[in-house]
């Protein structure tokens, strides 16, 4: 009744009675495909929907590549590079017949979980943590915060004013209404 696309492996099945029955055949069949479709896991590539998601996806590995850069040197770090590789992940492989995405994702499975990327990312991480907060001090920005929590008070402060203002020319206004409507009724 259903057969993974990937392995081309069969499972399922209806009985010969309910087969036979019109009524009970499309019950049973649904029945069993969501049974064993439930457990195969199919895969769609955003990258290759169409050439937008295709170029974006590009871009966004640019993007990032370029951000590593930026970070890298911004942390004073050693080694930068000075470019990034880039790899088409929608590129087709005819000599493996698979996506390079998928091919990547197969070699890193293959190594082994954690060897390569995710320990280095993590070190990175902490060099990038601990350089930022020395290089703190130097922004601009830091030595303007007092200046904006000032402002930030400032304008609560103002606000609370005109609301206040605001609310005693009412009291004035709905006073004289009172003081016209007691000496001329209508």
């Amino acid at each position: 009744m259903w057969c993974d696309p990937r392995t081309s492996e069969c499972a399922g099945s209806v009985s010969k009675r309910e087969w036979i029955n019109p009524s009970t055949r499309g019950p049973a069949c649904r029945a069993a495909i969501a049974e064993h479709a439930v457990h195969a896991s199919s895969t769609v590539h955003f990258c290759l929907i169409d050439a937008g998601t295709q170029r974006l996806c590009q871009l966004v590995v640019e993007w990032n590549a370029e951000i590593t850069s930026i970070l890298c040197r911004a942390a004073g770090m050693r080694s930068c590079p000075d470019a990034g590789f880039f790899y088409n992940p929608t590129g087709y492989s005819a000599d493996n017949r698979m996506f390079e995405h998928d091919s990547v994702q197969a070699s890193y499975a293959s190594t082994g979980r954690g060897n390569c990327e995710e320990g280095n990312k993590a070190t990175i991480t902490q060099e990038q943590i601990a350089s930022n907060m020395k290089l703190l001090v130097k922004c601009a920005s830091v030595k303007l915060r007092p200046i904006l929590a000032l402002l930030y008070l400032a304008r609560g402060a103002v606000n609370q004013i005109t609301e206040l203002v605001y609310y005693a020319a009412q009291t004035c206004v709905n006073c004289v209404q009172l003081i016209v409507m007691a000496f001329f009724p209508t």
